[in-house]
Order: structure tokens, then C-alpha cells, then sequence
């Protein structure tokens, strides 16, 4: 979906990768701060489960949580590192060759409200090299800041949205490498209210992300697929100032070392350990008000290019929280408490949570099909441009993703053990990750339990698959006799309406996602049984399309005919090629983001992410 946490940045040419940081692989880091604990940091007393990150490296599993600053090792770069969201600055806004970020994370100590966001912390006040923020340890935060815009009284949170916008990018940065088309704003576009409601949401949901963690989690252990959650939420406002109140509204930064603290595109992935981080009052402080004065500035100049950012500001947001909630199951974090899901909501979403397999396959007719998005939507990212026809063969597709039973049939059969399974590069990354399961999984005494965040659960015999990567996918459809679907069969089956050309836009029509038919927005808490939620349906009688679970085809990411970068030209284009196509979403994505058209990508190593798949009959 997502900002790519975790992309490969050794990929890009020589030039491209000077300077630029490891980011919005999020969707793709986690922390290591260089001291082993934090001031005055005591054990953990809450007996939180050990969490055996070392597996997703393919090195030996520690006997306990990496402590702060310890490095995981990762000899070959088993898992790719974050991609980076490389947006990049005006010439005026860089930081000047050869200077390295301070090793300093440091606040005032000043209560929160007496500060003013003009007032942080800039230079001075640095205590010695690498102390951490004034906050004691024990800090927690429960919830949004006193500053924070909450919803309205009986608002409901958005979760209907169609599509995030594309990603723009400062005009004056470098050259092209071809001609590229101007930016058109959408038509029609969102109401003010609406988007200013979405701000307010979106925000919330990063507040509950990192609720209830303490100054030690909010930094955390130096890996190369996760950022330390501090940074990472300061980052998120810190877009939102730069494209909304700088970009659009044409206002001067709110603090002077902003740029310095949360650009992406300029701060190398490994730096972020080291930054002069604000401590977590002082960085909701900053949050709160770039909130603020972007509710302010749509309520003064509403005008299109206004409400054009902010919208994007809000899917970077969405797609950034995504990556919180898998950073905390990467960490072994508590589960994060999603404060926007009402108990209704919940209900319907979970009211055929147990409801068994679903197996079988859709027939769908092939023929001509138009793959890809329309003109006439709101927003849709590059990669997605434009509908194109092509023409497919007859095929039949699994109605459900693989379940958590018939991959562990594949487990207990051996199939890690048989090369002639997997693909020589398959291969060569399960010798080099040692796996011989997936990433969560350990064996009980009756049977298979998975890691759940910070707890140890029996496994879900009929929640589809979660954390595996492409090559495991791979392998179990050749363990299987079956295949992936390639990315435009994907579609077919889940955007046909059965009738010749006609598309929807989701699976099962036009109406926006509710939890009666998609797992979204994390209000279920988990994933559901693969035959849950029959009325998210589409024409070809696949079910969960959208929801529940990422899905890998067997496409690699290439640009549709006629491609050309929208604004932030790196978006798609620098990982074409190197990645595969997924399509769908999973339980804690964002209802607004996804539709039918929608393309995420990773690279095939990839299993920290919540990725499983479904098959299609070899023909």
C-alpha cells in the first residue's frame, strides 16, 4: 500500500541513494537509542512474551527482546531495507553536505502546554552525547493531547474513502528524467468538512498507536525494516506541515529543526537512532499543532490545492499507522487499542468471525477486461494510471486465501526441507533465513501457536495464512499443484460484475467498505475465519477480497502502458521491477485507502508484513 517500509534503498543508482534515508518502507524501523536502557529504566515487570526477532532475520533468536541500541544483525540483508520516502527538499531546505546528525534526543522538561511550537528545541540545551528525553520511563500516553481536534459529538470516523491521492513531490529538486505531465487537481473533489474530519481521524489513530508505550518502547531496538516510533510519528505531522501549511498554504516552518528531525528523504534509515529527538510531550505538542493549523487554514482557504494535499497528508498518515501496528508485532509491543472502533462496528464485523473454511474455486470466463483505475476517480496513485484493456484466458481461483491448517499440512509435510519446491531464489533465501516455518509460528505440545503482539495463541486453523513471504507462497503452490494469481487476474475476479465490461469498484459494488463486508480499519481486533463476511462478495463468488489479509500475486510490479510519475516521481518508479504485486488489504488497513485498483508492493522476502495469499488451478 503503502509507503514502502523496508524497500531496498542499495537498488537505486549511486546518485539516488546518497543522502536519502530508509522511510516510508513502512509501511513499511524500530529502535536502538546506543545505550542499553534508558535513565533510570528498570526490567519490564509486566512479563511481556519474549519476542524471537531474531527469526526474521535469519539469525539466532535472542533469549530476550533486544534491549534499546542493540544492533540485530542481518549479515546479507535478508530482509530488504526500507525503501525511503524520498521526497525531496527545495535546494534552500538542505541539510549541508557532510553534516551528521547530532547524536542527541533532549526536551526542555518544560510541561507540555507551557511550550509553543515556535519555541522547541533547536541547538541548545543538549545534555550529553546520546542521553535520552527528560519524560521518566514510566511515561505513558493514553491517549490524544489536550491540543488534539477530537470528532465532534456523535461524529462517526470516517471509514469509507476510496482512494489515496498521489504523491507529490517540490518542483524545483532535480530534473526529470523524461517529460512529465503537470499535476491535475481531481474533479470532483472531497468536501472541506469531510477532509477535515478525516485529519481529525487519521490523527486519532496515530494517538492510539502508541498509547500506553514507554519511553524504552518508543525508541526500541535498531532494525532495518521498522523506524523507532518516536521519529516515525513526528514524521507523520512533519509531511503534513511541509505539503499542507508550507507546500500549499505557503507558511514558514513551525520550528527550525523540523526538517533536520523528520525528513525522510534526507535522513538516512540507521541516523534515526541518533537524531535530537524531542521527547514524546513535546513531539505530541508539535503534532497537535500542525493539526491545528491545517483545521485552521481549511477553514480560511478551502481552496483546491488546500484540500488536495491535505487529503494525501491524511492516506500518508493512514498508511504510516498501518506500519505502527506492525511495528508492534514485529517488537512482541502489546496489541495497540484502536479507540476509534465503536462497539457496534465491532459487532457486525465479528458476527461470522468463526465461521469455518471456504473452500473451492470461482470460474471466471476471461475474455476482454480493463485492468487498471478510471480517470473519473478521485484519487489513485501512479502506478494505477490508466484502465487498460487486456484480454485473459479462462481460470478458476480459490473463493478464499490459504488457511492457517493447509499451510501447516504443507509444515508438517516437510516443506521446508524439499528444494525441488521452491524457485533457486526461494531457496537460497530459506538456507540464508534458516526458516522452517513461518516467521511466528513455534510448535506446542498440541499442536502450532503463533505470536499474537506480545502473546502466544493456538493457531487459527481457519484465519487465512499471515506473515509469509512471496518465495513460502511459492513454494506451498508448488507443494500444492496450484498457482498465484498474476495481478490482472487478481483483478478480474474481484472487479467484474459478471455482466461483460462493467467494473466495480470494490468486490462487491459500489458501497463504501462496512465491517459487514470487509475486515478493515482493526475494529475486529484480529483477523476472521476465511468464510466470514459473505456479503463483501464479489460477482465471481471470491470472498474477503478487500480486508483480512494481504495478498501476493504472481506479478512483478511494472508500470501500465503510458506510465508517467505523478508528482513525487519516486512513489513507483524506482522499485519497478524489483518487487511483487499484492493486492487487497489487511484487518488494520484503512477503509478510505483501498479499492479494487489498488496496487501495493514488496520485495519477495518480505514476511513481517500481514501478507498471505490465495491460488489459482494450474491450467
Amino acid at each position: 500500500m503503502m509507503e514502502q517500509h523496508g524497500q531496498e534503498e542499495r537498488r537505486l543508482p549511486a546518485a539516488q541513494r546518497t543522502g536519502t534515508g530508509a522511510d516510508e518502507d513502512h509501511l513499511r524501523q524500530a529502535p536502538g537509542h546506543g545505550r542499553e536502557h534508558l535513565d533510570g529504566m528498570e526490567p519490564d515487570p509486566r512479563g511481556r512474551v519474549e519476542v524471537e526477532i531474531g527469526v526474521v532475520y535469519g539469525v539466532e533468536a535472542p533469549e530476550r527482546r533486544p534491549e534499546v541500541g542493540q544492533h540485530v544483525p542481518d549479515p546479507e540483508c535478508v530482509v530488504e531495507q526500507q525503501e525511503g520516502e524520498r521526497i525531496l527538499r527545495p535546494t534552500w531546505q538542505a541539510q549541508m553536505p557532510g553534516q551528521p546528525p547530532s547524536a542527541h534526543v533532549h526536551d526542555r522538561g518544560r510541561p507540555a502546554r507551557e511550550r509553543t511550537v515556535g519555541d522547541l528545541d533547536h541547538g541548545g540545551a543538549h545534555r550529553r552525547d546520546r542521553e535520552v528525553a527528560s519524560e521518566p520511563p514510566s511515561l505513558r500516553f493514553d491517549g490524544a493531547p489536550k491540543g488534539a481536534a477530537p470528532l465532534a459529538e456523535g461524529e462517526k470516523a470516517e471509514d469509507g474513502g476510496r482512494q489515496p491521492c498521489s504523491r507529490p513531490q517540490p518542483e524545483n529538486v532535480r530534473a526529470s528524467p523524461r517529460p512529465h505531465r503537470p499535476r491535475i487537481l481531481p474533479s470532483p473533489m472531497r468536501s472541506t468538512d469531510e477532509i477535515s474530519a478525516w485529519v481529525r481521524d487519521a490523527r486519532r489513530r496515530t494517538y492510539d498507536l502508541v498509547a500506553g508505550l514507554d519511553a524504552r518502547e518508543l525508541m526500541g531496538p535498531r532494525l532495518p525494516i521498522v523506524n523507532p516510533l518516536l521519529w516515525e510519528i513526528g514524521h507523520v505531522a512533519w509531511f503534513q506541515e511541509r505539503w499542507v501549511l508550507r507546500h500549499a498554504g505557503g507558511q514558514p516552518p513551525l520550528r527550525p529543526d523540523a526538517d533536520g528531525l523528520w525528513d525522510s528523504s534526507a535522513i538516512p534509515h540507521d541516523a534515526r537512532w541518533d537524531l535530537p529527538l524531542p521527547g514524546l510531550a513535546e513531539t505530541l505538542d508539535y503534532m497537535s499543532e500542525v493539526e491545528s493549523r491545517v483545521q485552521r487554514l481549511l477553514d480560511e482557504r478551502p481552496h483546491p490545492e488546500v484540500r488536495y494535499f491535505t487529503e494525501y497528508t491524511v492516506y500518508h498518515e493512514d498508511m504510516h499507522d498501518e506500519a505502527l501496528a506492525y511495528t508492534r508485532q514485529t517488537l512482541g509491543y502489546p496489541a495497540p487499542g484502536y479507540g476509534s472502533g465503536r462497539d457496534d462496528t465491532r459487532a457486525a464485523a465479528t458476527a461470522t468471525a468463526a465461521a469455518g473454511p471456504w473452500p473451492g474455486d470461482a470460474e471466471v470466463a476471461g475474455g476482454a477486461f480493463t485492468l487498471g483505475a478510471r480517470p473519473d476517480e478521485p484519487f489513485v496513485f501512479d502506478n494505477e494510471k490508466w484502465a487498460h484493456p487486456v484480454t485473459l484466458a479462462p481460470f478458476r481461483i480459490a473463493r478464499a486465501p490459504v488457511t492457517a491448517h493447509e499451510f501447516a499440512e504443507f509444515v508438517e509435510e516437510g516443506g521446508y526441507r524439499r528444494e525441488d519446491l521452491w524457485s533457486p531464489a526461494g531457496w537460497g533465501w530459506r538456507k540464508e533465513t534458516g526458516a522452517e516455518h513461518p516467521v511466528y509460528w513455534r510448535r506446542a505440545h498440541d499442536g502450532w501457536e503463533r505470536r499474537d503482539f506480545d502473546r502466544w495463541v493456538p493457531l487459527e486453523a481457519h484465519h487465512p495464512v499471515l506473515h509469509v513471504s512471496w518465495y513460502e507462497a511459492q513454494a506451498w503452490c508448488a507443494w500444492a499443484g496450484r498457482r498465484l494469481p498474476t495481478e490482472a487476474e487478481w483483478e478480474m475476479a474481484a472487479a467484474s460484475d459478471g455482466t461483460g465490461d462493467g467494473k466495480r469498484r470494490y468486490p462487491w459494488g459500489e458501497a463504501t467498505p462496512e465491517p459487514a463486508r470487509a475486515n478493515l480499519e482493526g475494529v475486529a481486533r484480529g483477523l476472521l475465519d476465511v468464510a466470514a463476511l459473505p456479503d463483501g462478495d464479489s460477482a465471481a463468488g471470491c470472498r474477503q477480497m478487500l480486508g483480512n489479509v494481504w495478498e501476493w500475486t504472481a506479478s512483478d510490479f511494472h508500470p501500465y502502458p503510458g506510465f508517467v510519475p505523478d508528482a513525487y516521481r519516486d512513489y513507483s518508479e524506482p522499485w519497478f521491477g524489483t518487487h511483487k504485486v499484492l493486492r487487497g488489504g489487511t484487518w488494520v488497513t484503512r477503509a478510505r485507502l483501498l479499492r479494487n485498483t489498488w496496487r501495493n508492493f514488496y520485495t519477495p522476502d518480505r514476511r513481517d508484513v500481514w501478507a498471505g495469499f490465495r491460488t489459482c488451478a494450474r491450467a
